[in-house]
């Protein structure tokens, strides 16, 4: 005579080896939200082994633990689409990205924020008195452009 063992249906074979002598439960954890840690706008995707977390279309993955994803989902917006869902100068082009957003200063401007880590907040805009005629140099003097304003330099 001889026999089969196998492990009911639920359950897990630990030991294929030796077919149906240590059967685990499985157990759904994707089932009951308080036996997984997937944030509610992520999908729990059930394993062998355990569970997995996967943040839903329209939400940006921001779990502190790159081994651990799903845990912390926030909706993915773009900051460029309104100018008050950012602080980028408004001569600044905002650049959307999936953890935020950029401000960039166009090149007839100078970058003049506060702090490099945020660029494009400050944008001064260049002004070329001498050519626009908006400096009080003497007729006789050369007008000098520079960063700040202007120069006169007299003839020697």
């Amino acid at each position: 005579d001889s026999f089969q063992c196998r492990c009911k249906k639920g359950f897990n074979d630990l030991r294929p080896e030796r077919p149906g002598r240590i059967c685990k439960q499985m157990i759904d954890e994707c089932e009951r939200p308080e036996l997984n840690s997937c944030d509610r706008n992520a999908k729990c995707l059930d394993e062998e082994d355990g569970y997995n977390c996967e943040c839903k279309s329209g939400f940006a993955d921001v779990s502190p633990s790159p081994s651990l994803p799903g845990r912390a989902c926030r909706p993915i917006v773009n900051e460029c689409i309104d100018q008050k869902l950012n602080d980028c100068d408004p001569r600044a082009k905002c650049i959307d990205q999936p953890d935020g957003y950029q401000c960039e200063c166009p090149s007839n401007t100078k970058d003049i924020s506060p702090s490099a880590a945020f660029p494009g907040r400050v944008c001064h805009v260049f002004e070329n008195e001498c050519l626009t005629g908006k400096h009080d140099c003497d007729p006789q003097a050369v007008c000098q452009d520079n960063e700040q304003a202007f120069t006169c330099e007299c003839p020697k």
